[in-house]
């Protein structure tokens, strides 16, 4: 995995099953399979400042310290403390499994962080991917238009009838 650079490239909504799992997109399961040295393993954490989930595979280590610390010194962190929580947040991101079907089970305390009932809206964004409920969409405020038309656009393509479940 040492070097390998990934970059989530989809924009899609999966809906929560049955059992409760809910489900990985497929070309995002395929870059984090492969993101994880072929295991079928994904990080997820809470975003810090917008209302959804960031995950990842887990090469993505291997060049988010140096990422934080090119950001350091270009001033992004003005005091140890936001340095430590950056780097906090993604090396206490917690791992989870998925099957060969991208079903895995979401904590509760993840599910609440973005206000996820029954519908996921996976949103690329090169090298971690963003996971965010239809009201997290809803909130977000401007600057924001790619991320609203991208969901309208992955809403559209759900079967009729499946949204409403």
């Amino acid at each position: 995995m040492q070097g390998l650079k990934i970059r989530y490239r989809a924009q899609e909504v999966t809906l929560k099953g049955e059992t409760g799992r809910f489900v990985l997109p497929p070309e995002i399961r395929k870059q984090v399979r492969l993101s994880s040295g072929d295991q079928r393993i994904v990080c997820l954490y809470p975003h810090a400042t917008l209302p959804c989930i960031a995950g990842y595979g887990l090469s993505r280590g291997d060049e988010f310290e140096a990422e934080l610390n090119e950001r350091r010194k270009e001033g992004e962190f003005p005091t140890r403390e936001a340095y430590d929580q950056a780097l906090s947040n993604f090396y206490g991101a917690p791992t989870y499994v998925f099957d060969d079907s991208g079903r895995f089970v979401m904590p509760e305390s993840l599910q609440r962080h973005a206000k996820i009932s029954n519908l996921l809206y996976f949103h690329s964004y090169g090298p971690e991917f963003w996971i965010f409920s239809k009201e997290g969409v809803e909130s977000l405020g401007p600057g924001w238009d790619h991320i609203r038309m991208g969901f309208e656009n992955a809403m559209a393509l759900l079967k009729p009838g499946k949204a409403g479940k």
